[in-house]
């Protein structure tokens, strides 16, 4: 099928505690097309009715605005659920401290809402795309300012999203995979590790509701070697759990190639679903050439300056390395 970098597969397992949520599909191989009967069976019942009673199939982005009808269309006819692309971010939604802006989620939420469409929320927690005012400070005021942003964005937004992506890309590239690996960024510079069970603990508060994921990438690879940056999962996840912080599934970013370990991506779900935790494959791409799964220039290296096909915005970029 030819998959729009809009596109996103959201599956939804119901006979197993997994929850797979993407935010894009895309092939970077430009104008890979689909086997005809794929293509007329999509297009004759839709990608929702497709798998109806399985899996919910959903696409991402700030919608309406930006959209034309025919894109609105198709959105209606193939899709169960949306997660907004940036405009529930900690920099949209609170550009300045204290002043909180609602206007595009709102949009999005009651858009949803007339057309028959649930929504997931991205992201409270995360290092990037936030303003530089949460990290000003002490750690107690650092504590209080993410408190606020989190109970505020996300109490606004109970009864309209049915998760969220809690906590965003905490775990660090590489390294000792016999501790939890936390990046040593903002939050975690200024809070340490406590900042993720805080987190967990704000958002139930806001909205006890919701389902709550931490999210991440890389973090299913080398699942069936027992190494790498999926045993620093486990042992974060375990933490949370053990310390009571109130999630309920982790996210698989899914940033893929055609020749991603399949049973690596298995073993990482049934790891995760032996904790108990549902399960999300979120920001669904798949590489069709070159190496750096994500990128617009599929041949760039990690960290070179390719921007990531599953999130098509100017000024933003997105790498593995990120």
């Amino acid at each position: 099928m030819n998959i729009s970098r809009r596109d996103v597969v959201k599956l939804f397992a119901g006979s197993i505690p997994a929850y797979y949520l993407g935010r894009s599909v895309s092939l970077s191989a430009a104008g890979t097309a689909a086997p005809a009967a794929a293509t007329a069976t999509a297009a004759t019942i839709g990608l929702k009715d497709a798998y109806k009673g399985k899996f919910l199939i959903g696409t991402a982005g700030d919608l309406p605005g930006g959209y034309n009808e025919a894109e609105l269309a198709n959105i209606k006819a193939n899709y169960d659920i949306v997660t907004p692309e940036n405009c529930m971010k900690p920099q949209p939604t609170q550009p300045s401290e204290g002043n909180f802006s609602f206007d595009r989620p709102d949009a999005l939420a009651a858009w949803c809402q007339q057309n028959g469409l649930k929504v997931w929320g991205h992201t409270l927690c995360w290092h990037s795309q936030s303003p530089q005012f949460f990290f000003q400070g002490t750690k107690e005021e650092g504590l209080a300012k993410l408190q606020k942003h989190i109970e505020t964005v996300a109490g606004h937004m109970a009864g309209k999203v049915m998760g969220w992506d809690v906590v965003n890309e905490s775990i660090n590239d590489g390294g000792d995979n016999t501790t939890e690996n936390l990046r040593n960024s903002s939050w975690y510079r200024l809070v340490g590790p406590e900042v993720l069970n805080k987190a967990f603990e704000w958002a139930h508060k806001a909205d006890p509701k919701a389902l709550l994921y931490y999210n991440d990438y890389n973090i299913e690879q080398n699942a069936a070697d027992s190494k790498g940056k999926h045993q620093s999962s486990l042992l974060l996840l375990r933490r949370l759990l053990d310390q009571g912080a109130p999630i309920n599934g982790v996210g698989i970013q899914g940033h893929w190639h055609l020749d991603t370990r399949i049973d690596n991506i298995e073993k990482a779900i049934a790891n995760y679903k032996a904790l108990g935790l549902q399960v999300a494959v979120t920001e669904l791409d798949v590489t069709a050439t070159g190496t750096n799964s994500g990128a617009f220039n599929p041949n760039a290296p990690a960290g070179d300056a390719g921007r990531c096909s599953s999130w098509s915005r100017p000024g933003y970029r997105y790498t593995s390395s990120s």
